[in-house]
């Protein structure tokens, strides 16, 4: 069987030097063909989720297996750029360990699937650093929070959209929130790859729970730890940009505040 996609492009970056290049893509749309024994050529597409299942719950033939972001390293010979690497990314076994497996199973010689696990293990060694404005932000941040400026967070957020007052149980009370630790991602998780060029970064923070009058969103609580997205604006400043209270995945160790 052969397949085909059709993808998004989610980043581009391109070296000083003119020559090398960095690319973060998302297989959408899969197409397939294949020719059977008997010289009939099959052909469909691949699309949706791969969890759809039937009413009996067998899986469906169509919905295309979820793929991890590629990171294509490119080089550029003469007019034409090449592609150097096709590095598959994210949360998913196969981004890992399951590479270098497939490169031995293959046939691979083993210094490259050797060279390989060395790569993977390089790359996920250290998370991804938080910026130290995106920390300034965050305090900032805190700081309005627990002085109830809630118009004022409206300047550290995209969109210009900040906190609201309504969106704790005592809005005005004597609550403090305290910032513990912040930590980066694993560069290679689906998040830190698909976010580019912005930072996601995670936070758990002492304070108030909603019965003490603290923060009544998605069940209350506010840092437990929660994931937030940094954007960094033309001037250099860095403003905040989306939240979770999820358990965040991928979530490097953090760095102790």
């Amino acid at each position: 069987m052969l397949t085909s996609s059709l993808a998004v492009v989610h980043d581009l970056q391109v070296a000083p030097d003119g020559r090398h290049a960095s690319v973060v893509v998302y297989p959408v749309h899969q197409f397939w063909t294949y020719v059977s024994t008997g010289g009939e050529v099959s052909s469909g597409e691949l699309k949706g989720d791969s969890s759809a299942t039937d009413s009996q719950g067998e899986a469906l033939w169509d919905a295309a297996p979820p793929d991890s972001p590629h990171r294509l390293t490119l080089a550029r010979r003469g007019p034409a750029w090449f592609v150097a690497d096709d590095f598959m990314t994210g949360d998913s076994a196969i981004a890992r360990a399951g590479t270098p497996a497939l490169m031995k199973a293959g046939g691979a010689p083993r210094s490259v699937w050797q060279a390989e696990t060395r790569r993977i293990a390089a790359r996920t060694k250290d998370t991804i650093a938080v910026p130290e404005g995106v920390r300034a932000t965050f305090e900032r941040f805190l700081t309005l929070l627990n002085e109830h400026r809630y118009a004022e967070t409206n300047a550290l957020f995209v969109g210009g959209r900040g906190y609201r007052a309504s969106w704790f149980a005592k809005p005005y009370g004597t609550w403090h929130y305290a910032l513990t630790w912040i930590g980066g991602f694993d560069p290679l998780s689906t998040i830190a790859v698909s976010s580019a060029p912005d930072v996601p970064f995670v936070v758990a923070a002492t304070g108030p729970t909603y019965r003490q009058g603290g923060y009544d969103f998605a069940g209350g609580g506010l840092f437990g730890p929660s994931t937030w997205m940094a954007h960094r604006q033309p001037d250099g400043r860095w403003l905040i940009e989306g939240v979770s209270t999820d358990i965040p995945a991928g979530l490097g160790a953090p760095s102790h505040y």
